[in-house]
């Protein structure tokens, strides 16, 4: 496997997270970086004897990435270059692993590919080298696909493995959003294994379904674990505390369906739709999916431009999403990629892009966010791309079909 994307990605990361998270730095990006640095320097101090760290709790929550901050900061100082290269270092290994996902769909090296399609990402550049966590994050995330990838080649229990460290990874950065990627990795590794190909048995079967029962009866335990009490107004709440202003990373929310200020008419809620969408968490999270899906999916839209150059970040985050979305569409069509392990990764990335835009109401967090899903997709985009160049170059050849050397 070609060590190119690795060696291109880390130092030009490294050096845009200089220039974005050095607070000497004109170019500064603000963000919740210095609050996750205090906090880490005061568990750090604690253990010093300094004083109390501050009050919150480890886990679950935020607490895996200032704890690394607190042993930085234990081992060399106030430290602050040392989390950027670390974190860009996190991100490098993530970006070894979708490589190694490409190269078990498609038997090919993402070499430039994989370059262009990380360093054209702007969610990447601002949050990868970062004081943030989003880089242990998708990681992880980075980890369940290539579990998923490994079952391309049949490889079970490297599978088990990637999907292991990968759900750890996820659960320690953010526990609510690495519980949903986690069962749906561990869901989707189940139907694979246990129904994938003609000579399972019935036994294994069996088996698969009662796992499968086993996830679906102790989600509803594990999310109450990760979050006690978490109902269906926990979704409100946690969408109003993203789209606060406070929020480092946040800018500007979708608009209102209806603005009482301006004297437009109020078409009032269907409080039969509003029952239903109440019922349960589940259920909550589908309404408020479908309700910001248009945002999520193609936001911001031209009328919500504003002047800074962050909404131009924005647009291109969203422009960087399709163009992974139709090029994964591109290789689920292709004949190379019409199997159950293509199916499955679409799922996970369903899953998971449903959860962000039931909850996200804003467009900074949205990006940073989302990125979650784009790993999911790239090794998918990333062997379309592929399928689509083979296919063109053999009509261009006048073949009526690719090669077979060249056929993912």
């Amino acid at each position: 496997m070609s060590r190119l994307p690795f060696a291109v990605t880390v130092p030009v990361l490294f050096i845009a997270g200089l220039f974005l998270h050095l607070q000497a730095s004109p170019l500064v990006f603000p963000n919740d970086g210095q609050f996750y640095q205090s906090w880490g320097y005061s568990i750090s101090g604690s253990w010093a004897g300094e004083g109390p760290s501050f009050d919150r709790e480890l886990w679950p929550g935020k607490g895996f990435w200032p704890l690394i901050i607190a042993v930085f900061h234990a081992v060399i100082g106030p430290v602050t270059i040392s989390l950027i290269a670390f974190n860009t270092l996190v991100f490098g290994a993530a970006v070894v692993a979708m490589q190694k996902s490409v190269l078990l769909l498609t038997g090919k090296n993402a070499r430039y590919t994989m370059v262009t399609v990380v360093l054209t990402s702007t969610p990447f550049i601002l949050f990868g080298p970062s004081l943030l966590r989003e880089s242990l994050f998708w990681l992880g995330t980075s980890g369940g696909v290539l579990a998923i990838s490994y079952l391309r080649r049949r490889h079970v229990g490297l599978a088990l493995v990637s999907a292991g460290w990968g759900a750890l990874l996820m659960l320690a950065a953010r526990p609510d959003a690495g519980a949903v990627f986690a069962y749906a990795v561990i869901g989707v590794l189940v139907v694979l294994i246990g129904f994938d190909g003609p000579r399972r048995s019935a036994t294994t079967r069996l088996v698969a379904v009662a796992i499968l029962g086993g996830l679906a009866i102790s989600a509803p335990q594990a999310f109450e674990l990760i979050r006690e009490g978490a109902g269906v107004s926990d979704i409100d709440t946690a969408a109003d505390a993203l789209s606060d202003s406070s929020v480092g990373t946040a800018f500007s929310n979708p608009p209102e369906t209806s603005d009482r200020d301006s004297g437009t008419p109020v078409v009032e809620a269907d409080t039969r739709l509003e029952d239903f969408c109440s019922n349960t968490v589940v259920v909550r999270v589908a309404c408020g999916a479908w309700e910001n899906l248009p945002y999520a999916l193609l936001g911001p839209f031209y009328w919500e431009y504003g002047p800074e150059l962050i909404w131009i970040v924005s647009g291109l985050s969203t422009l960087h999403f399709l163009v992974l979305v139709v090029l994964s569409l591109a290789y689920f069509a292709s004949q190379g990629g019409r199997h159950w392990v293509t199916v499955g990764t679409l799922v996970v990335a369903v899953v998971t892009f449903t959860m962000f835009a039931a909850i996200l109401t804003n467009y900074g967090i949205l990006i940073r966010f989302r990125a979650a899903t784009e790993i999911v997709l790239i090794p998918l985009a990333i062997a379309g791309y592929f399928a689509v160049f083979t296919r063109l170059t053999a009509v261009k050849a006048g073949d009526s079909e690719p090669p077979n050397n060249k056929c993912p």
